[in-house]
């Protein structure tokens, strides 16, 4: 909101601090400078389209560029990026997990054979006949 209290008498420019008012005229001009007046103004500016206006009711404001429905459009795109690559990072890490799991599972399973296989081989390797009895000779 930009208010100016002051309308200068030599260029009729409007200003609201008159210490920090520079004024620019030629020197040939024809007109005699008037007297500065005191003449409160307000304008406010609109914030979507940056345009001033006096009564906020009757302002019609027209964006004539797509520029933030394009930066709209760019930030969901990148969103969607992201989301999309963090669910391939996720599938991916899922399905090292699984790969994992199935190398423990068939080292697990080789394991167990190969225990069983050594057991045969034991059983295999003892005597089975009848044992002889232990005579003393005493």
């Amino acid at each position: 909101m930009a208010v100016s209290v002051f309308r200068c008498g030599r260029c009729g420019k409007r200003y609201a601090n008159p210490l920090t008012h520079t004024c620019i005229t030629r020197m040939d001009r024809r007109r005699k400078p008037g007297r500065t007046r005191l003449a409160p103004q307000a304008s406010v500016t609109c914030s979507r389209c940056g345009k001033p206006y006096a009564n906020p009711l009757t302002h019609t404001c027209t964006v004539r560029t797509d520029y933030r429905t394009r930066q709209r459009a760019a930030a969901r795109a990148r969103q969607r990026a992201a989301t999309a690559q963090q669910r391939a990072r996720t599938r991916a890490a899922a399905r090292t997990r699984a790969a994992a799991a199935r190398q423990r599972q068939r080292a697990a399973t080789r394991a167990a054979v190969d225990r069983a296989v050594a057991r045969e081989r034991q059983r295999a390797a003892k005597p089975t006949g009848p044992k002889e009895p232990v005579t003393s000779d005493v």
